[in-house]
């Protein structure tokens, strides 16, 4: 019951946050601009990547507890929604994306002991 729970938990929050961070995507220019490469034709928002994050950090913190491999797996995780709310709004270069994937392994594998 537990799983189903934080499952509609964090749906709920993604499906709340979606609208919100939407409207904060023009501001922050955080669109998605049409171009020979897309498919769509109008400017986007590029936020739904983080309200699906936050809606699953909100439940993380809620049922992981506080054990080294919840917290590695939170500060991987940070990692990877800061990265990408800078990829969202000026771009980033796909070797710190590569990067920062390979530093929340490792964050992963010594702080949590993940072996």
């Amino acid at each position: 019951m537990i799983s189903l729970s934080t499952l509609l938990l964090s749906v709920f929050v993604t499906i709340v946050l979606i609208p919100v961070f939407s409207g904060l995507a023009g501001r922050l220019h955080a669109m998605d601009v049409p171009d020979w490469r897309k498919v769509h034709d109008q400017p986007i928002p590029r936020t739904g990547g983080l309200a699906m994050a936050v809606g699953t950090l909100v439940t993380s913190f809620l049922w992981l507890g506080s054990g080294s491999v919840a917290h590695a797996y939170l500060i991987g995780a940070g990692m990877i929604v800061l990265v990408g709310i800078l990829d969202d709004i000026r771009g980033v270069d796909y070797r710190v994306k590569v990067h920062r994937s390979d530093a929340a392994a490792l964050v992963m594998i010594i702080v949590g002991g993940v072996r």
